[in-house]
C-alpha cells in the first residue's frame, strides 16, 4: 500500500493526502485534523506540528495504532523562496522492527540472566583479548593474549587439540 503522506498548511488544514492515508486514516479532503488526531491516535498533534513548523525541523514519534506500530515523521513544508508553507506527515508502518526489536530484547534479557546465574565464570572476548561481556561476578582486570589463529587459555597457554571440540586436522 505505501506510506501514508498527509500534507497540512500553515493553518493546519488538510490539504492533500495519498489513497493510503485516506484507507489507513479512514479520511477524506477536505478534513480537519482533529479526525486525524482521533484516528491516528495522537492526543497533542497540533503542538507537535507546531514545534515542527516553528523549529523548521522534522520530528518524529512512534505512535500504536490498534495492533500496528506507525512511524510518524513529520517535516516543514518549505516554499520555493523559503517560506513556510506547513507540514508534511508521513505514517511508515514499523511494526516488523518493533517485533524484531522486542524478540531481540528478549534473547538479551535472557541471555544476560542465564549469565549471571551460572555457577561458572563466564566472559566473552574479541580477538584482542578485551573482555566485551562479562558477568558480574568476573574478576576485573584479567586480560586473555588471544593472536589469531592461537587460542590461549586464562592462564596464557595455548588450548591443546585434545580439548578442542574440533575434529584434528
Amino acid at each position: 500500500m505505501g506510506f501514508a503522506l498527509i500534507v497540512v498548511d500553515h493553518d493546519l488544514r488538510i490539504v492533500r493526502t495519498n489513497a493510503a492515508a485516506a484507507a489507513m486514516l479512514d479520511i477524506v479532503v477536505p478534513c480537519s485534523l482533529a479526525e486525524i488526531r482521533r484516528s491516528a491516535n495522537v492526543p497533542d498533534l497540533e503542538e507537535r506540528l507546531a514545534v515542527v513548523m516553528t523549529e523548521r525541523r522534522a520530528r518524529q514519534h512512534m505512535i500504536p495504532m490498534g495492533d500496528r506500530f506507525q512511524l510518524l515523521h513529520m517535516s516543514p513544508w518549505i516554499g520555493p523562496s523559503s517560506e513556510l508553507l506547513g507540514a508534511v506527515l508521513t505514517f511508515v508502518d514499523r511494526t516488523d522492527l518493533r517485533v524484531s526489536e522486542h524478540a531481540q530484547k528478549e534473547a538479551h534479557d535472557q541471555l544476560d540472566a542465564i549469565m549471571e546465574h551460572s555457577t561458572a565464570l563466564v566472559s566473552v572476548t574479541d580477538l584482542q583479548g578485551r573482555i566485551r561481556v562479562r558477568q558480574s561476578q568476573f574478576p576485573e582486570g584479567i586480560r586473555y593474549p588471544v593472536s589469531v589463529g592461537d587460542r590461549h587459555d586464562a592462564a596464557g597457554g595455548p588450548h591443546s587439540r585434545s580439548h578442542s571440540l574440533l575434529p584434528a586436522t
